[in-house]
């Protein structure tokens, strides 16, 4: 079952945070430290927004969360659009393989329809090709490219 988030499921959710947030701090050390994205408050934040939302995948159990970001696009170099922003997406590592982020995914999907969004956008860091490979099997495309060059001291 998919829903959206309830203050009960916090814990859970900080749980995962730090999951993913440790991979990603694996594949780019020099960017991210060993934390979580959110305090329990910027999450109690989230759910009381009107443009942001977080959905679990629960049984027993929270298996998975995405978090998303409604965002309305409107100024004078772009079209004006909705655009739903992924601004994260994590299944804990015991439910992995058997398609909870596919159900997240695909539930963000028809969400983005019902609220006339025109697209789905997010970020993967170079180097996380599970991630990487997953949305584009899901039919996302590359949107553009940021490149970086970092400074040795």
């Amino acid at each position: 079952m998919i829903r959206e988030a309830r203050q009960e499921d916090l814990d859970s959710i900080l749980k995962l945070l730090k999951e993913v947030n440790y991979l990603h701090h694996l594949i780019r050390g020099d960017l991210f430290i060993e934390a979580s994205k959110y305090s329990k408050e910027d999450l109690i934040n989230i759910l009381n927004s009107d443009n942001k939302k977080i959905f679990v995948a629960v049984e027993e159990e929270i298996m998975g969360y995405i978090f998303i970001e409604i965002r309305d696009i409107d100024d004078r170099l772009h079209t004006k659009i909705r655009n739903v922003y992924i601004d994260d997406l994590c299944t804990d590592s015991k439910y992995r393989g058997k398609g909870v982020a596919t159900s997240l995914y695909e539930y963000v999907r028809e969400y983005s329809k019902s609220i006339g969004a025109y697209n789905m956008t997010l970020h993967v860091y170079e180097g996380n090709e599970s991630a990487k490979s997953f949305y584009l099997n899901k039919g996302m495309k590359i949107q553009y490219t940021c490149l970086e060059e970092v400074i040795d001291e």
